[in-house]
């Protein structure tokens, strides 16, 4: 066989295994990350507590070099606990800001506790959103309104803004109400550092 045929078959056999190699490692985090779940625990003042599983490095047999998983998951935004009818889907997580920002906003969207569907007709429904610490942030703070991702009018309070002001941590609460009954609560960490 010439070696120039032989050479563009072992080139063609290289490209072949990594992306076999690619391919098994996007499998690999495709399968660990859909077999990780969301392990809630009731705590003794009764708060859920969410853990998440990581992945751990996964082995690649021989003679094919063995590569981690990343430990660090970057996951959208979870739901809340559905301990109602309904759930609030988080903007975010937790907020980091640095004291006198520029402004910083978030939003709970309220979905169904079961399909996750987001309620489109939210008339009668009344978002309440506080702050544990208002001393962290600038007097003025608001919740606003919008009808976005198909919400109908009247368009709920599901956005809140805020400025902070000094270091500190606190919680942003959001309670909906509908007669007067909370229908569904979350809550943000808010973490200001300089």
């Amino acid at each position: 066989m010439p070696k120039k045929k032989k050479i563009s078959k072992l080139k063609a056999s290289h490209k072949n295994g990594l992306i076999l190699i690619g391919l098994i490692i996007f499998l690999t985090l495709v399968l660990v990350f859909t077999k990780s779940h969301l392990a809630i625990k009731s705590a003794q003042d009764n708060k859920p507590v969410v853990t998440t599983k990581l992945p751990t490095s996964t082995p690649i047999p021989s003679p094919i070099q063995s590569f981690p998983t990343p430990t660090t998951v970057l996951l959208s935004p979870s739901p809340t606990i559905p301990t109602y009818k309904y759930i609030l889907y988080k903007s975010l997580d937790e907020i980091h800001v640095h004291p006198k920002s520029t402004g910083f906003a978030i939003s709970a969207t309220l979905r169904d506790g079961k399909s996750w569907e987001i309620i489109t007709n939210q008339d009668g429904f009344k978002y309440t959103w506080t702050i544990d610490n208002p001393n962290l942030v600038k007097p003025g703070y608001s919740a606003g309104s919008g009808c976005t991702q198909g919400i109908q009018p009247p368009c709920p309070d599901d956005h809140f803004s805020f400025y902070a002001t000094q270091s500190g941590q606190t919680l942003i609460r959001v309670n909906v109400t509908k007669d007067g009954e909370t229908v569904a609560s979350t809550t943000f960490p808010l973490i200001i550092e300089d």
